[in-house]
């Protein structure tokens, strides 16, 4: 959560920035199963088993947002693809 909100904070996903949560998402999503497994293993009316249940089932997952800046150039795509499309029309007038 820390790292999702480091990365977003300037509103640009480059892919490397996507790369690293993927990574960490993996992570948590490995200790979750780990966690799981664990408990389950644990017999049914064991004092806190409920407890525990619960707080492995407040851990929710992560979704990264979809990459927006794939350049890595700290702008965002579609305000590049805009800039273009500007520079296009103003070429069109141009030759008009």
């Amino acid at each position: 959560d820390n790292k999702l909100s480091e990365i977003t904070s300037d509103g640009l996903i480059n892919p490397s920035e996507k790369a690293e949560l993927d990574q960490l998402i993996e992570t948590l999503e490995t200790a979750k199963t780990n966690a799981s497994e664990k408990l389950n293993n644990v017999p049914n009316g064991t004092t806190g088993k409920a407890d525990l249940q619960t707080r492995l089932n407040q851990i929710g997952s992560v979704t990264v947002p979809e990459v927006n800046d794939q350049d890595s150039n700290g702008v965002l795509d579609t305000e590049q693809l805009s800039e273009a499309e500007q520079a296009i029309e103003a070429a069109e007038q141009a030759k008009n």
